[in-house]
């Protein structure tokens, strides 16, 4: 093998090793500092105090349990903790049904939803299926244009 590929697959890996610690920082700084720069309360943090949060807005995301002819009732997980929400809407909704919402904290758990959407369960699973169908679609394309040379460890067009 001449000098030339052994010297260019040394830089590659320098550049891929270098591209990965950067990644790899933004990564670490995100999940340290993303608290401080968050509009609403975390829901981990509500879920720990809802009576801190009452009458501000909150952000919460969850799986309808109940349905109301004036709203529903969110279940509303975050790690080991979880708890629930009165959601006050004329949004029809259903259960297993998930749904995020932005709006008022008031006593007892209840939410005034300013903003909210609502996917059906089936929304939910479609997006699996569609991804097992999809996926040997993009293998099959990629290899049938490319094959990948373990000895330079890159892709090749095919001829």
């Amino acid at each position: 093998m001449p000098k030339f590929y052994r010297g260019s697959l040394l830089k590659r890996v320098a550049a891929a090793s270098l591209i990965m610690v950067a990644l790899l920082s933004l990564c670490a700084y995100h999940q340290l500092e993303y608290e401080k720069h968050s509009k609403y309360p975390l829901p981990e943090k509500l879920l720990v105090n809802p009576g801190r949060y009452t009458g501000e807005t909150i952000w919460i995301e969850g799986v309808v349990r109940e349905v109301y002819h004036t709203g529903f009732q969110l279940l509303v997980s975050s790690g080991v903790k979880s708890d629930v929400f009165k959601i006050e809407t004329n949004l029809p909704a259903s259960i297993g049904d998930r749904a995020e919402l932005l709006g008022l904290l008031g006593p007892n758990n209840s939410v005034v939803a300013q903003k909210i959407i609502v996917y059906e369960k089936w929304q939910s699973i479609f997006i699996f299926i569609h991804s097992f169908f999809v996926i040997p679609i993009i293998l099959l394309i990629l290899l049938s244009s490319w094959r990948f040379n373990f000895r330079s460890m890159q892709f090749t067009r095919r001829k």
